[in-house]
């Protein structure tokens, strides 16, 4: 599995490139996850692998995560999928904070869309992989992870960050959700999934289990 992550933008989101297969002489299939700005560097990297991008995946709508998407829409002519819960975050400016002074401007409120609306427990067969959606409210309402079990890999979003977890205070945020959704679904992983968040570095679930701030609400009796 190829996995190169590309930090954009002055929030430093992690965007990644992904595929099933290694790089070389011709073209492979791909996928870029969470293109928040900074299009022609991404771009740069894609036409660099020589990736033919099949999907563009969001976790989530906030503006940090989708500030590129419509000019790599375009120049890449591929699908954009989101989780069905995250439509209303999406299209509106106040909720994916495109028109908030602390992540882009005043003026700039700009609402999306995805192609392809994507369920709770979904696999979505892409560039080699098999996905597995896990809808993970908390952060937004519509938050969700990309899980992929065979090569023990989980594109988190802001869900789960390093010992850390993303921030509820925003639009149709929740800290009752986001830590059901680490500790109940997250924390439910094998403990040699590597997980990759939308913002700093790759942990391992299990070390998750032990050192993430919501690691004290995990119980596997009962939910929260």
């Amino acid at each position: 599995m190829y996995i190169q992550t590309i930090c954009v933008g002055n929030i430093e989101t992690n965007c990644y490139l992904v595929s099933g297969f290694k790089p070389g002489n011709g073209q492979i299939p791909g996928i870029l996850i969470d293109p928040g700005a900074e299009a022609e560097r991404i771009l740069r990297e894609v036409a660099r692998k020589n990736l033919k991008i099949e999907a563009i995946l969001l976790t989530h709508g906030h503006y940090d995560h989708t500030g590129a998407l419509e000019e790599v829409r375009k120049a890449l002519n591929a699908k954009v999928y989101a989780c069905d819960r995250e439509r209303e975050v999406l299209a509106d400016p106040a909720k994916n904070l495109s028109g908030d002074l602390y992540v882009f401007g005043p003026g700039h409120g700009t609402s999306f869309s995805a192609d392809v609306w994507a369920k709770d427990g979904d696999v979505l067969e892409l560039a080699g992989l098999r996905l597995k959606v896990l809808h993970t409210p908390g952060h937004t309402e519509g938050s969700c992870c990309y899980y992929e079990e065979a090569e023990k890999v989980l594109f988190c979003g802001d869900t789960l960050f390093y010992r850390s977890c993303g921030r509820t205070d925003m639009p149709t945020g929740s800290m009752q959700q986001i830590a059901h959704s680490v500790c109940q679904i997250l924390f439910r992983l094998p403990d040699d999934v590597t997980a990759y968040p939308g913002h700093m570095n790759e942990t391992q679930i299990g070390y998750e289990k032990i050192y993430n701030v919501l690691a004290k609400y995990a119980s596997w009796e009962t939910d929260i």
